[in-house]
């Protein structure tokens, strides 16, 4: 019997469906509107995986950023939110050498623990199509918008990014967190063997 889930980077047709299962997750300013999606995706396909089940349906999303040091500088003090991410922040695919920090904007999962073990799964690979050396990547970051969200980075040995101090504009001020390259592989790995 095949996969359950599959997860794949995604096509421009892809990003409609992305969008509409973001909206019915994310409220506020956390929802990231159809241009920039549509911007992300053209600089780098492989920011946004998509989750696909046995029919093909697209029942989620993984957006990981490879975003350039001065603009994430921006995101992690707050002088940016998550919808202020323009394409022109990231990295290319031609750029992969570069990449030293990714950002896990958004996982929305709709397929269950399946999918999540799929993800666990493609982690490595999804990261490698980001930068060319997994090595050089310094710190991954995300922000817990929900306490689903806040349980799943806990389990994978996320911590709390140290507050700046200042209000951040999207209402996160404690909610940004932190890991490096190898605890998250290794969490990810005990997982999968549990």
């Amino acid at each position: 019997m095949g996969k359950k889930y599959t997860i794949q980077v995604s096509k421009q047709e892809d990003i409609e469906a992305v969008y509409n299962i973001n909206t019915s997750v994310y409220k506020g300013s956390d929802v990231i509107d159809l241009t920039t999606l549509l911007e992300w995706h053209q600089k780098n396909p492989a920011a946004i995986h998509v989750i696909v089940d046995s029919f093909g349906k697209i029942v989620g999303n993984f957006n990981i950023l490879p975003i350039k040091n001065e603009f994430m500088h921006l995101l992690l003090t707050g002088e940016i939110i998550e919808k202020e991410i323009k394409g022109a922040y990231l990295f290319s695919p031609a750029e992969s050498n570069k990449v030293e920090y990714l950002y896990m904007e958004s996982i929305v999962n709709t397929g269950g623990i399946s999918a999540i073990i799929e993800f666990l799964r493609q982690m490595p690979t999804m990261f490698s199509r980001l930068c060319l050396d997994l090595n050089s990547i310094k710190k991954i970051y995300c922000l817990a918008a929900s306490p689903e969200g806040k349980s799943f980075i806990d389990h994978l040995g996320f911590t709390e990014f140290p507050y700046m101090g200042e209000p951040r504009r999207d209402g996160h001020d404690k909610d940004l967190h932190q890991i490096d390259m190898n605890t998250i592989l290794q969490k990810a790995s005990k997982i999968l063997k549990k």
